[in-house]
């Protein structure tokens, strides 16, 4: 998992790929300059047959965003930690309402998150 590597940053990510360092990428919204460019990292990495795990702040607020990017980009890995703190528990808290306003059509990958639906 290129985290420290890559820094969400495009130019690092590229590297890595060109050098074959790691083959998932850890995307942290916060770390760059907007969520554009986090999907555009999202997209460069997963054009270079990359997975991505998706991350929150520690001690982030109780914008559940995190959770509705996560589905968005089909990622299937997101780091959040135990639904202990109010932040990861509105997270969870999401993932529930997008399962019922989906109703039938959610599709859970499971161990195909890497081959995603």
């Amino acid at each position: 998992v290129g985290d420290d590597l890559t820094v969400t940053n495009q130019k690092r990510i590229q590297m890595a790929v060109d050098k074959r360092s790691c083959y998932c990428l850890l995307l942290k919204v916060h770390q760059i300059v907007s969520v554009t460019e986090a999907i555009i990292s999202h997209n460069l990495a997963k054009s270079n047959v990359w997975f991505t795990m998706l991350s929150h702040r520690i001690g982030d607020s109780e914008d559940a965003f995190i959770a509705d990017l996560f589905v968005g980009l089909s990622t299937g890995q997101i780091i959040t930690g135990a639904p202990c703190r109010a932040e990861r528990l509105a997270n969870y808290n999401q993932f529930l309402r997008i399962e019922e306003l989906l109703g039938s059509a959610a599709k859970y990958a499971g161990m195909n998150f890497r081959h995603p639906i």
